[in-house]
C-alpha cells in the first residue's frame, strides 16, 4: 500500500484509536511479513506511532494514556493512588496510572506517562465501573486494592507507607458500608490492616479531645 492508501485506511477507521498488529494483518488481508515491513516504514517516517509491541496508534484519533492502559493488558481497571486522586479522595496529585490486571506486575511508559500494572486474582477482580470505555475502580475498592498491594505485598515499610498515604485522604467521602462489604472478600491480613488503621484513627481522635480539654 502507498502512503495515501494507508492514510485513507486510518481515516476510515478513525473510530479505532489503537490497532493491534493482528487486526491489521486480518483487515488488510495481506501477509504478516508484508504488513510488518509496511508498518516499520510508516513508523520510521513519523506517520505512525508504535505504542508498544504489536500496538499502533491511529494518527487521526490518538488514544489517551488511560485508553492505552486498558488495551495493553486486558482486562484491566484504574485503581489505587491514581483513581483515588482522580476522584479527589487522595489530596495528593499522582501522575502514574496505577492499574489492576489479572496478569503479572508490569511497568510501562507511554507518552511520558508511567503505567504501573499490579496483579489481582480473579476473586479480587471486581468493584469497577466503565466510563467512556475506561474501567475505573469504585473509590472504596481502590482503597482496598491499595491496602492489599501496598500494605501486604510490599516489603519496604508497606504498612507504614500506606497508612501515611491514607492520612492524606478524605475517607469520610467513602461509603463505609461498601468498604466493609468489599473487605469481606479480601484476605484476612487486609481486614487486619483496615481495623488497625481505624483503631489508630480513634486513638488519635481521643488524644486530641483530651488535649483540648
Amino acid at each position: 500500500m502507498k502512503l495515501a492508501e494507508w492514510m485513507a485506511f486510518f481515516k476510515k477507521k478513525r473510530h479505532i484509536k489503537l490497532f493491534s498488529y493482528a487486526y491489521l494483518v486480518q483487515a488488510l488481508d495481506s501477509s504478516p511479513q508484508h504488513v510488518s515491513t509496511q508498518l516499520t516504514r510508516l513508523v520510521q517516517k513519523g506517520v505512525l506511532t508504535k505504542i508498544a509491541k504489536g500496538w499502533y496508534e491511529n494518527p487521526f484519533n490518538p488514544a489517551s494514556p488511560e485508553e492505552i492502559a486498558m488495551r495493553l493488558r486486558y482486562p484491566a481497571y484504574l485503581s489505587m493512588e491514581y483513581l483515588l486522586s482522580k476522584e479527589s479522595i487522595l489530596s495528593q496529585r499522582t501522575f502514574t496510572l496505577t492499574v489492576m490486571s489479572l496478569k503479572r506486575r508490569y511497568t510501562f511508559t507511554v507518552k511520558d506517562t508511567k503505567l504501573e500494572y499490579h496483579q489481582l486474582s480473579k476473586p479480587l477482580f471486581f468493584g469497577y465501573k466503565t466510563r467512556n470505555g475506561i474501567h475505573m475502580a469504585e473509590p472504596e475498592k481502590a482503597l482496598l486494592d491499595l491496602l492489599y498491594i501496598r500494605g501486604t505485598k510490599s516489603t519496604n515499610n508497606g504498612e507504614e507507607n500506606v497508612f501515611s498515604l491514607m492520612d492524606d485522604m478524605y475517607l469520610e467521602e467513602l461509603h463505609s458500608q461498601k468498604v466493609q462489604t468489599y473487605l469481606t472478600r479480601f484476605p484476612k491480613r487486609v481486614q487486619h490492616l483496615w481495623n488497625k488503621f481505624q483503631t489508630q484513627q480513634m486513638e488519635r481522635k481521643d488524644e486530641r479531645e483530651t488535649t483540648s480539654k
